[in-house]
């Protein structure tokens, strides 16, 4: 993986007429939409973002696209995901029983709010919570999921392979391979297949395949013949 914000900024630099195109390829197998950054992120390949999106400090495998008007912080993205547009992640969070308040001027040096009442230095409250604590990655999204329209991913959440989250769903806990998940916030509306289905799928893990492997198998996977997949 190569990180691609250096020829992002070099490409915008060396031509000033780019607003004017709706969408321009970038570098080889990678597209970005009118409007959109991609700030320290680093892409496998076969990656879209369309306008206006943002990803910052992502890790954005093969195949994925992120919708126009996503926002996506800090998170880590598994290969033939299908994010639709206006989705959030890694959001923080304020303290609710251990505060008489939950305003963060009282919790943490607030620079960029341009005051604070605390002094202490540090946090006394956690705000952010990492998915993957040791990469520092807020929100660690699995291979083959769809993030329905407007759906909002809090920081600490792992959504497994597979996973459906429905539009407009708050996620704030962790979602299991292959559920269907939806509300606000979040609960399981249902498994996609069954236990068995689930577990040989997470077997073959068929994204890591090499393209001419998916390639030769493409019937198995659109009819779901696992047989044929193992």
């Amino acid at each position: 993986m190569v990180n691609k914000t250096l020829l992002y900024r070099i490409w915008h630099t060396l031509f000033p007429l780019r607003e004017s195109l709706s969408r321009f390829r970038l570098w080889d197998k990678v597209i970005l939409g009118k409007g959109s950054r991609c700030n320290g992120t680093a892409f496998e390949g076969m990656n879209t973002l369309m306008e206006n999106a943002c990803v910052q400090s992502c890790n954005i495998g093969l195949g994925t696209y992120v919708g126009g008007d996503s926002n996506l912080q800090k998170t880590k993205i598994g290969r033939f995901c299908s994010i639709a547009d206006h989705v959030n992640t890694g959001f923080g969070s304020h303290p609710t029983k251990c505060f008489v308040t939950t305003f963060p001027a009282f919790y943490y040096d607030t620079k960029n709010l341009g005051f604070s009442f605390y002094r202490g230095g540090g946090y006394l409250f956690d705000i952010l919570k990492y998915a993957d604590s040791e990469r520092r990655y807020l929100v660690e999204i699995g291979n083959d999921v769809w993030i329905g329209y407007e759906a909002i991913i809090m920081a600490g959440v792992t959504i497994g392979d597979g996973a459906i989250i429905a539009s407009r769903a708050v996620v704030t806990k962790d979602v299991e391979p292959y559920t269907i998940i939806g509300g606000v916030p979040a609960k399981m509306i249902k498994r996609r297949f069954s236990d068995s289905t689930i577990t040989a799928l997470l077997e073959i893990k068929w994204w890591d395949w090499p393209q001419d492997r998916i390639m030769r198998n493409i019937d198995a996977i659109q009819s779901g013949q696992l047989e044929k997949l193992k």
